[in-house]
């Protein structure tokens, strides 16, 4: 991930991807493919893990658990951000102040 070599080549934008993966959910943003439908409300999604999440706030499966409180999260960047309030972590900082959050939406 830290090569500078991106083999997948948007002939459109000129961006780069490292993956195929990813180069493949970038091409759909042109077309307006959306391969990933909920069955349920008709919304469609690019990609399969937006689907998934989309998903899991109706099933309200959270399989993410914070180990020391039990919490359970929808994914694993809330699962983090959870963590920041046992751990005090302060990782963003504004740039302006000085003064530092535990999310970026507190900037």
């Amino acid at each position: 991930m830290h090569s500078v070599e991106t083999p997948y080549e948007c002939k459109i934008c000129g961006k780069g991807f490292y993956s195929a993966k990813s180069f493949q959910i970038h091409e759909k943003s042109y077309t307006g493919e959306k391969l990933n439908e909920c069955k349920q409300f008709g919304k469609a999604f690019f990609s399969f893990t937006s689907f998934q999440y989309h998903e899991r706030t109706y099933t309200g499966e959270n399989p993410c658990e914070y180990k020391q409180c039990g919490k359970a999260f929808i994914s694993t960047s809330h699962l983090r951000k959870h963590g920041r309030t046992h751990t005090g972590e302060k990782p963003y900082e504004c740039k302006q102040c000085g003064k530092a959050f535990r999310s970026v939406k507190n900037i």
